[in-house]
């Protein structure tokens, strides 16, 4: 994500390059979401486990 956001804030990208980078940048926050998400049901799941 770090070299996605480095390469296109450089300025020195055509658009077809900069919209490729944009989509796989919008990718991958998706994937990160989707992990901090999932880790949040289990540290959820295990405290109500703990408090039963």
């Amino acid at each position: 994500m770090e070299q996605i956001i480095s390469r296109l804030s450089g300025g020195n990208l055509g658009i077809d390059e900069s919209v490729a980078l944009y989509e796989e940048g919008v990718k991958l926050a998706a994937f990160c979401d989707e992990k901090i998400k999932e880790a949040q049901r289990k540290i959820t799941l295990l405290q109500e486990k703990e408090n039963v």
